[in-house]
């Protein structure tokens, strides 16, 4: 069976001033778990960043029953879903037990490192086995986003980028998070969040971005990405 499954307490530098777990830290489990499946699955680093060719994220969705809590021992499971030509899908779950705390969803691709172009994996002997799972995300559709009026700048440090060169996907919520002040976010518990990237913010870039509250979510949004957090 193609799945990944690890053990995981959630320690203090994971969870934030209300003891339950980041929305960030939750993308980068989703994204470590990842790396790390598919290098088990031998398509590891020397099939592709060795060889300059950087793994992306285009799309995704994690939808919360509620978020672990400080020292809380959770598992973590991630599996492939079957490729569609430059597509990867890739499922997670996060539990205590039999209770489901967390589903996500996201939709991965490669890249070539120079030109930042779009590949096909067979093209290069990248093939990841697909497994289903009961319970599995739908994939996201694009996010249709609203008016929005409230603007903010967001630049890509050395601190928020990654060893792609360009922001990490976990940053783009602890920067929403930002824009609201914390007394709004503990009275409303966050109960799904969604990313689209449409083009990387890289190291040193600076870009607009409008933001506000329409309904039951927050939005984030920049000609390159679009982020809700439903609560």
């Amino acid at each position: 069976m193609s799945v990944y499954v690890k053990d995981i307490t959630m320690l203090a530098s994971m969870v934030g001033p209300d003891q339950r777990l980041k929305l960030s830290e939750l993308l980068s489990f989703a994204q470590e778990a990842s790396i790390a499946h598919t290098t088990e699955l031998g398509m590891g680093r020397e099939m592709t960043l060795d060889r300059d060719l950087l793994w992306v994220i285009g799309r995704q969705r994690f939808e919360i029953a509620r978020l672990p809590q400080y020292d809380e021992h959770v598992t973590l499971a991630s599996w492939p879903g079957m490729t569609m030509r430059m597509l990867f899908p890739r499922f997670y779950e996060l539990k205590v037990g039999e209770e489901t705390l967390i589903r996500g969803v996201a939709i991965w691709g490669l890249i070539k490192k120079r030109s930042r172009k779009m590949i096909f994996a067979d093209d290069y002997g990248i093939k990841i086995p697909s497994e289903h799972r009961e319970g599995e995300l739908p994939f996201p559709k694009p996010l249709v986003v609203p008016s929005l009026s409230k603007k903010a700048a967001l630049t890509a440090t050395w601190a928020n980028c990654d060893l792609n060169g360009h922001m990490s996907n976990t940053h783009y919520l602890d920067f929403a998070q930002s824009l609201l002040p914390p007394s709004f976010w503990k009275k409303h518990p966050v109960k799904a969040i969604e990313i689209d990237y449409e083009k990387e913010i890289r190291l040193g870039e600076e870009v607009e971005v409008t933001y506000g509250k329409k309904g039951n979510a927050f939005y984030v949004v920049s000609d390159r990405f679009s982020l809700k957090i439903e609560f």
